[in-house]
């Protein structure tokens, strides 16, 4: 689900009887999402929360989807060691060809490097009216400089990075000018509009809200100064 549903649902979850859940997307509230079921809930159960990496918008009744060669879940638990009894259930209801389940360590900090790799590029992308072809050598080195600051900033205030090893994609280097190879690749081609401007212009909602989310964060655990990512931000506002 989008991020800003989520906690429309909790009340539902929580009655619900069983011995897993699995909550999946976008989730920088996901801390308040696991008190909230735990307090209300009526059995005790296991909590997982996981991000798959596809993306698309609905035409009428029907869902156009970017997928890339194999579907990934990501899925753990928010600072705990991941639960292999609980993942096993998961990865046996979708032990299916082409999907891949990734155990991630600390979920909560996935969402955080998550939005920090894909804000940008959706902020630049209402810049140019979700018309990503427009896009120029300097904004897609823009976008990866904001990204680039963010990783900076959460590891400043503690938080690990998740996936490990992501951070590389931001460095200076061979990794970075990959990255930025990669970004504007997709600016320019079918995988950009549905991974990218597609879900920045079917989910303006979301996008706010995660937003103002971060914000929230960053004004509670000051660090690092952004000012590539704060300049991006006045995007936010045109739609």
């Amino acid at each position: 689900m989008q991020g800003q549903r989520q906690f429309t649902v909790l009340d539902e979850l929580s009655k619900v009887n069983t011995k897993l859940i699995v909550m999946v997307g976008n989730n920088l509230e996901s801390d308040k999402c696991e008190e909230y079921i735990k307090e209300h809930s009526v059995s005790e159960r296991k909590i997982l929360y996981g991000f798959q990496n596809s993306a698309g918008h609905r035409e009428g009744g029907k869902a156009v989807v970017g997928l890339l060669p194999v579907i990934e879940l990501f899925l753990g638990g928010l600072h705990e060691p991941v639960d292999t009894e609980a993942v096993k259930t998961v990865k046996e209801a979708f032990a299916v060809k082409g999907y891949k389940i990734t155990e991630v360590a600390d979920m909560r900090s996935y969402y955080f490097y998550h939005i920090a790799e894909i804000m940008p590029y959706i902020l630049m992308c209402y810049k140019v009216d979700c018309d990503i072809k427009k896009l120029t050598r300097q904004d897609i080195k823009t976008i990866t400089t904001a990204s680039g600051e963010c990783f900076e900033y959460l590891k400043g205030v503690g938080m690990p990075v998740m996936p490990v090893g992501e951070g590389k994609l931001f460095q200076k280097g061979f990794m970075g000018y990959t990255t930025f190879l990669l970004y504007r690749f997709m600016s320019k081609t079918i995988l950009g509009k549905l991974m990218v401007s597609d879900h920045a212009k079917n989910g303006v909602a979301e996008n706010k809200h995660m937003d103002a989310e971060f914000e929230k964060f960053r004004a509670a655990h000051p660090g690092k100064p952004m000012p590539t990512w704060d300049n991006l931000r006045k995007y936010i506002n045109r739609e």
